[in-house]
C-alpha cells in the first residue's frame, strides 16, 4: 500500500498537464472562484460542513484556520500553478561534420574611440496583492426575549489573516458591541418588538478594506409556559407537561412577525378564526366543535413562509389534553400564496380520535402541534398552550 501511493504522488507530480492540488478548489476545476472563497470562510465560522469545501481543509483536521484562508485568496488572486511537463528523453542531435576555416593574414582591429557603459537592468518588482474586504456572516433572525441576556458574534472575518475592527450606531440603551466583535444585550420590557443594529467591520490593509452588515433581532414577551433555551443563534421554548398549569396571567403580548431571509426566517403561525386568521399564542382560546356526543374536530389555519407550494403540503395536528392525545391526523392540501413571502391554507378539519363526554377537557390546557413540510422535504413546527373549550361564543383574534 505505501509503495502504491508513493507512486501514485509521483504520477500526480510528473505527469505532463495535470494541475496540482489549489487549496479552496472546491470543484477541481483548477480555479478558485470568489463564490468558493465565501464557502471556505462559511465553513470558517462552522455554518457549513468541510465536506461542502474539502479541498480548503489541507490538513484533514475537519476546521479551516486562517492560514488555509490565506491560501486560498492566494489562489483566488494569482491562480493555481501547474507543474512544469517534464521533457520526453531524446538522443543528441549528430554534430555536422566539420567545415575546414581559412585564417585571414592580417586581421583588422577596430578601437573604438568612446567605451560604452554598462546599462544596469532594472529588477522586476513583486506585483503587489490586492486587500481583499472583510466577509461578513450570513444575515438570519434571532429571537429572543426581554430580560434575558443575548450574546451575538457578528461573524465577520479578514480573508487576508488581518485585524478586524468594528463599530455598531446606533445603539439602544443596554447595548455594547466589545472588541471581540460581540454584541451584548439584555432587553427590557419596554424594549419588545423587531430591532435592527447596522455594523460596519474595517480592516488594517493599505488601503483599509470594509464591509457593512446588520443584526435583526425580534424580542417578545417571556409568558410562564415558554421555558427558553438560548444560543448565539437565538432562542427556542419549551412547554412544562400538562399536570403543571401556566396560563394563568392569559397570553402574551401580540407582536408582528418579520421577514426574514429563507431558510433562517421559516416560521410556521397557526390560526383558528372565524373571519380572518387569528394566529394561535400560549395561552389563547381554541375551541373543538362537537359533531355529536361522542365525536368532535379541529379547525384550523395555517400560515408559513420559506416553504414550497408547487405541490401539495402535509400538514400534520397533533393536541393532547389531561386524557391523553385527542387529535394526531394529517391532510395533504394546496396552499396559496399571499404575498409578502407568505402562503397559507384555511379552515383544515382534524377529526377527534377520543369519544366524548368531553367535559372533562372543557376550560383545560392542552398542547396544540402542528407540522408543516413541503414536497422537498423542508418542514417548519409550532407548538402552543391553548386552553381549550367547546363553547360557542369565543371572540376572533387579531390578525399577526
Amino acid at each position: 500500500m505505501t509503495r502504491f501511493l508513493r507512486s501514485g504522488l509521483l504520477a500526480a507530480v510528473l505527469l505532463p498537464g495535470r494541475v496540482a492540488a489549489c487549496p479552496g478548489d472546491c470543484d477541481g476545476n483548477g480555479v478558485v472562484a470568489i463564490n468558493e472563497l465565501v464557502r471556505a470562510v462559511g465553513i470558517a465560522l462552522g455554518q457549513s460542513p468541510a465536506s461542502a469545501c474539502p479541498d480548503i481543509d489541507a490538513n484533514g483536521d475537519g476546521l479551516v484556520s486562517i492560514a488555509e484562508l490565506i491560501a486560498a485568496t492566494n489562489g483566488l488572486l494569482i491562480g493555481c500553478s501547474a507543474p512544469t511537463p517534464t521533457a520526453p528523453l531524446t538522443p543528441p542531435p549528430t554534430p555536422p561534420p566539420a567545415t575546414p576555416s581559412v585564417t585571414p593574414s592580417v586581421t583588422p582591429s577596430v578601437t573604438p574611440s568612446v567605451t560604452p557603459s554598462a546599462t544596469e537592468t532594472p529588477s522586476p518588482s513583486p506585483t503587489a496583492t490586492a486587500n481583499l474586504p472583510p466577509v461578513l456572516a450570513t444575515p438570519f433572525l434571532y429571537r429572543g426575549f426581554a430580560g434575558l441576556p443575548i450574546e451575538l458574534p457578528l461573524g465577520a472575518v479578514d480573508p487576508d489573516g488581518g485585524v478586524l475592527q468594528c463599530g455598531a450606531a446606533p445603539l439602544l440603551p443596554g447595548m455594547t458591541l466589545a472588541e471581540d466583535r460581540t454584541l451584548r444585550w439584555t432587553p427590557a420590557a419596554d424594549q419588545l418588538g423587531v430591532v435592527d443594529v447596522p455594523y460596519t467591520c474595517r480592516d488594517d490593509g493599505d488601503p483599509a478594506g470594509q464591509a457593512s452588515g446588520g443584526l435583526h433581532l425580534r424580542i417578545a414577551e417571556l409568558d410562564r409556559c415558554s421555558q427558553p433555551t438560548c444560543s448565539a443563534a437565538g432562542c427556542t421554548t419549551t412547554l412544562p407537561a400538562l399536570n403543571i398549569r401556566c396560563c394563568g396571567m392569559g397570553p402574551p403580548a401580540r407582536l408582528p412577525e418579520p421577514e426574514a431571509l429563507c431558510p433562517q426566517g421559516r416560521l410556521l403561525m397557526v390560526g383558528r378564526n372565524v373571519v380572518g386568521f387569528g394566529r394561535l399564542q400560549n395561552c389563547d382560546t381554541l375551541r373543538f366543535f362537537r359533531q355529536a356526543q361522542a365525536s368532535a374536530q379541529l379547525r384550523l389555519h395555517v400560515r408559513f413562509s420559506c416553504l414550497s407550494t408547487l405541490n401539495r403540503v402535509r400538514v400534520r395536528a397533533r393536541l393532547e389534553s389531561i386524557r391523553g392525545v385527542e387529535v394526531d391526523s394529517e391532510a395533504l392540501v394546496f396552499a396559496s400564496d399571499i404575498g409578502g413571502g407568505l402562503s397559507e391554507r384555511r379552515t383544515m378539519r382534524f377529526d377527534f380520535e377520543q369519544a366524548g363526554p368531553y367535559t372533562s377537557i372543557e376550560e383545560r390546557e392542552g398542547i396544540l402541534t402542528v407540522t408543516v413540510t413541503d414536497s422537498d422535504g423542508a418542514a417548519a413546527t409550532e407548538q402552543v398552550r391553548v386552553l381549550l373549550t367547546s363553547e360557542p361564543g369565543v371572540d376572533d383574534l387579531l390578525d399577526p
